[in-house]
């Protein structure tokens, strides 16, 4: 196991000492950067160095499913990845896995122990739910769906089902309407949002890296339920697996907005640390099209983006924020952060994280995730306080409504950064 964290370590921080470390000895087997998930989750210091850990579930089941295809001889079995798995059948860290052992993608990869596990994790999070309850929490009420798994996600009606039973449940009857009021901002000289210019006890919900068909559709429940609403900063690769769930996003009133299409960092080249952030970092040419792309995604799907963007970790270069000031975009940031993606984390330990973030400034942007069940199963009880703490939630718009449908981002052509954008040395 020190070998392993030595490895993790050095994948994240130092691609010289990695090189190393390499050439000393082999780089760990897949049971063994399973093994090291939760210890890395709970040690990364920041939501990019989790997703690019090489212990992040994505890339390990990304990399299985690559060598099945590529060395089908030399592979980790099924039974293999599920007796990994199954160390962790009695304990919440099983959800570091959820997304990856739920995908269809990763059947033949996980095997036989497939819906076992999916049973075990339904059985964790209704214990979680029970035991919230219990404590006068909010949740979620499943209604009349009585087996998540028996739901064809694949199928845009899992979603109609799940909008009609899904609802926020507090001291045993409905959520009540949470105050929400839509504001408009000029963006045509740019905009940079951190807390959103919202008034005392005023709060904006964003949601990145969706949709997911299941856990995107459980926070359109709930906040359906709550009658408020919220900005999604939406990846285009995942609207375009699942758009039947963008688009009832944008038919219930939410606000659909760009969080580019592959989530790759856009940073300055010097700031991404380690080996596997320097994979995943564009140039800002590349940046660019990635959100060209995704912004006539989804333009496509439901006939109007907000000019609003979000960069995957926060990250950018002065270039491409100087482009969106040329260019009349918004660029949004935040200032509570739900860190939903850790969950070495109780439920309740992030809802009182969030509640003391936003406390401390008594307003603000809160960040949060749409593909965690995590987040899904929390979201009632956050709202709730909320509600309890004095709070109403505003979801913003552009003031030119113009803007929605003629954008740069939306011309069809190449673009670029013109030189005179770019900083000077």
């Amino acid at each position: 196991m020190r070998r392993l964290s030595t490895w993790i370590t050095a994948a994240v921080l130092a691609p010289a000492f990695l090189m190393t470390v390499a050439a000393c000895s082999p780089a760990p087997s897949f049971k063994e950067r399973i093994e090291l998930t939760p210890e890395a989750n709970a040690q990364a210091l920041n939501e990019a160095e989790w997703i690019n850990s090489p212990a992040n579930p994505t890339k390990i089941f990304a990399d299985l499913r690559g060598q099945m295809t590529t060395n089908p001889d030399d592979q980790i079995t099924p039974n293999e990845v599920c007796a990994t798995l199954k160390k962790y059948e009695e304990d919440a860290k099983l959800f570091l896995f959820e997304n990856e052992i739920r995908s269809a993608s990763n059947k033949t990869v996980i095997g036989q122990c497939r819906d076992q596990l999916l049973r075990r994790l339904e059985r964790i999070h209704a214990a979680n739910r029970a035991r919230m309850k219990a404590q006068g929490f909010a949740v979620l009420n499943y209604g009349r769906i009585n087996d998540v798994l028996a739901l064809d996600l694949q199928n845009p009606d899992s979603m109609t089902e799940i909008m009609k039973n899904v609802y926020a449940e507090v001291d045993g009857g409905k959520m009540p309407a949470l105050k929400t009021e839509e504001q408009l901002r000029d963006v045509s000289k740019g905009y940079v949002a951190i807390r959103g210019d919202v008034q005392p006890k005023q709060v904006i919900l964003t949601f990145d890296d969706g949709p997911h068909p299941l856990m995107t559709s459980l926070i359109a429940a709930t906040l359906k339920s709550a009658q408020t609403k919220g900005i999604f900063f939406t990846l285009g690769q995942a609207a375009k697996r699942n758009p039947w769930v963008t688009q009832e996003l944008a038919r219930e009133g939410h606000v659909i907005a760009n969080h580019s299409y592959s989530h790759p960092y856009m940073g300055p080249l010097e700031e991404c640390k380690g080996e596997d952030c320097r994979k995943n970092w564009v140039s800002e040419r590349e940046a660019l099209f990635e959100l060209q792309k995704t912004h006539q995604l989804l333009f496509d799907l439901v006939g109007q983006v907000e000019p609003f963007v979000r960069f995957p970790f926060g990250a950018k270069t002065k270039g491409l924020g100087a482009f969106l000031k040329a260019h009349g975009m918004g660029e949004f940031f935040w200032n509570v952060d739900s860190e939903d993606w850790r969950f070495s984390h109780s439920n309740e330990a992030v809802l009182d994280r969030m509640m003391a973030q936003l406390d401390k400034d008594q307003r603000g942007i809160i960040l949060l995730h749409d593909i965690h069940r995590r987040t899904a199963e929390i979201l009632p009880e956050l709202l709730h306080r909320l509600a309890k703490g004095g709070y109403s939630i505003v979801v913003l718009r552009a003031q030119d409504p113009m803007s929605r449908t003629q954008n740069v981002l939306l011309t069809g052509e190449e673009i670029s950064i013109p030189t005179a954008l770019l900083p000077t040395p």
